[in-house]
């Protein structure tokens, strides 16, 4: 689950990202610690313009807190949905946009197993 939540002292605001952790070694529920550990490091080596950048870390009892950087504006899927077409110069910049991110992630060696458009 994603919350937009805005810091204190700055103002600014950031997206707040609730990772549920896995309870017990048993459990199939919520995500196991290595996992988000290692989603952490991954978000810690990134700066990409075309890449949301991890500003900070929380945890309770429950859950891992991601405050990762707004991007507002919408879901793409969504923007493509309500424009009845885009002219070539519009596809052209989303596709580029999508791929300068992969291709950087690729050149550190991460893959990115979760790439879709729609929610």
């Amino acid at each position: 689950m994603v919350k937009r939540c805005r810091d204190k002292c700055s103002n600014l605001e950031y997206a707040a990202k609730f990772v549920k952790k896995r309870q017990t070694r048993a459990s199939r529920r919520g995500v196991r610690r290595e996992d988000i550990e290692r989603e952490v490091d991954i978000l810690l080596q990134i700066t990409h313009p075309n890449i949301v950048a991890l500003h900070d870390v929380y945890e309770t009892r429950t859950d891992v807190v991601l405050i990762l950087e707004l991007v507002s504006g919408g879901e793409l899927f969504d923007f493509l949905a309500q424009k009845e077409s885009l002219s070539e110069e519009e596809a052209t910049q989303f596709i580029k946009q999508i791929l300068s991110g992969v291709q950087f992630l690729h050149d550190k060696r991460i893959a990115h197993f979760d790439l879709k458009l729609q929610r």
